[in-house]
C-alpha cells in the first residue's frame, strides 16, 4: 500500500512550495523531504519538474495574468483613442 499512499490528494500550493523550499534552499534530498513530510517521493519529483518545466500554477497563473493584463491594456488604450475621436467629432459638428 505504501505505493498508493497520497493518491488523489490535492495539496495546498504552500505546502508545495515550503518542500521545495527545503529541497531548493536547505539542499536537502527528495527522498528525505518526502519521507519527513509523509508524501510520496515520485509526488515531490514530480512538483521539482513541474517548477524546472515552468508548470508550476503560481507560474501559470502569472503568465496568464501577465497576458490578460496586456490585453486589457490595449482595450483601455483603444478606448481612450475612441474617446479622443469623439470629443473631436462632437466638437466639430457642435459648431454654428
Amino acid at each position: 500500500m505504501a505505493g498508493n499512499r497520497g493518491r488523489g490528494v490535492k495539496y495546498p500550493q504552500e505546502f508545495k512550495t515550503d518542500a521545495l523550499k527545503l529541497i531548493q534552499v536547505n539542499g536537502r534530498s527528495v527522498p528525505e523531504v518526502a519521507n519527513d513530510l509523509g508524501i510520496g517521493e515520485q509526488t515531490l519529483y514530480r512538483w521539482v519538474k513541474e517548477v524546472k518545466d515552468g508548470k508550476d500554477d503560481s507560474k501559470v497563473k502569472a503568465r496568464e495574468q501577465d497576458a490578460e493584463i496586456k490585453q486589457l491594456k490595449k482595450e483601455v488604450a483603444d478606448l481612450k483613442e475612441t474617446v479622443i475621436i469623439l470629443k473631436k467629432s462632437v466638437a466639430i459638428f457642435s459648431k454654428p
